[in-house]
């Protein structure tokens, strides 16, 4: 018995957190990327040649489709050496529709904001003591944010520097112009995705434009994963009803066994209600603490795996949870019914034997 309820665990544990696992990258995939990726489409132009002519190009499409979108706009300063400087305007970035969680700063002329690509670990405790040096102007980080804007930017720091000290520095460095759309309903977007990437394409000279896309991403993840969803569904399902077969077999081993210890029972005045109440017991107990261990086990991993979600996945994990405890209930109702009508009819065909002998 014992050994039983310990592979019976086992397997149940190995089935419910693949089935966790699949069901919550099946629905938390659109909002991680949401988190991750800025906007449906960045547009980085390292010069104004085509700037409206690629704002044209996109809404002309989204417009005639019938797709409802916002834009930001606003400028980047780079300084193009070897280890490139972004810098966004204090005011360009409090007006991003980045995020509702986005944080606002404000800055004097000589105070800038890291924006930290989460490539290395910075040290916030120590951000009194960063200072970077622009034209021999000296320049005090105040704070390190984090921001998924760094998705779409070019390679190197990014900083958030005051509109003063960017009006300053602005005729020094390289303007790059930046459009993003955050499109509702991205996800359906897939049909005129190429129609939008080919018509932005027309406009870029010398590779001047660059771009990013959630939905293309999206496409990419959504596709490597379903395979990966599949057979680990596919498997868990084939374990979990495993399971239920090897507790099915025990409990009919075992009853088979006791068949006479019920009969004994019954001919010294044990009800057929009762000896049922009694048998019902040992079925709960056999079925359901493997599961209820399983359970408790399934929530301690996945709270391991939290930490690699940007989103919340409180919700799909207690929605997938309910769903097996739902079916465990069915299956248990439909499995104890039957099982009883069996054993029952078979010690009543048992004991009418004996009396005819």
């Amino acid at each position: 018995m014992i050994s039983l309820i310990i592979l019976s665990t086992f397997l149940l544990t190995f089935s419910f957190v693949l089935l966790s696992l699949a069901y919550i990258e099946i629905n938390i995939l659109k909002k991680e990327l949401k988190i991750a990726v800025p906007y449906t489409y960045s547009i980085v132009l390292k010069d104004n040649t085509n700037y409206e002519n690629v704002q044209k190009s996109i809404e002309n499409i989204l417009n005639n489709k019938k797709f409802k979108y916002v834009k930001d706009e606003f400028k980047l300063l780079m300084t193009n050496g070897e280890n490139n400087i972004i810098f966004i305007k204090n005011s360009d970035y409090n007006s991003l529709l980045i995020s509702k969680d986005k944080t606002e700063v404000s800055l004097k002329k000589n105070e800038i904001v890291l924006i930290n690509r989460g490539i290395q670990f910075i040290d916030k405790n120590n951000t009194n003591e960063s200072h970077i040096y622009i034209d021999d102007i000296e320049l005090k980080t105040t704070d390190i944010i984090r921001s998924n804007i760094d998705y779409s930017l070019p390679i190197g720091d990014i900083y958030i520097i005051s509109d003063e000290l960017y009006k300053e520095l602005e005729e020094k460095y390289t303007t790059s112009y930046y459009i993003g759309y955050e499109v509702e309903n991205w996800e359906q977007l897939s049909k005129i995705n190429e129609d939008i990437y080919n018509n932005i394409k027309k406009h870029s000279l010398d590779d001047n434009i660059d771009i990013t896309s959630r939905l293309s991403r999206y496409i990419a993840q959504r596709n490597s994963s379903n395979m990966t969803i599949y057979f680990g569904g596919f498997i868990s399902v084939l374990l979990y009803f495993m399971t239920l077969s090897l507790i099915h077999f025990k409990f009919y081993n075992d009853t088979l066994l006791d068949r006479d210890r019920y009969e004994g029972l019954m001919s010294i005045g044990l009800t057929k209600r009762e000896l049922k109440n009694l048998i019902t017991k040992e079925m709960y107990f056999i079925f359901f603490l493997p599961y209820t261990i399983s359970f408790i086990n399934t929530k301690i991993v996945i709270e391991l795996f939290k930490e690699s979600f940007t989103a919340d996945i409180n919700v799909y994990l207690n929605i997938i949870l309910i769903i097996i405890l739902i079916i465990n209930l069915a299956y248990f109702l439909v499995w104890k019914y039957k099982s009883l009508d069996e054993l029952m009819f078979n010690i009543d065909m048992n004991t009418t034997s004996k009396i005819d002998n």
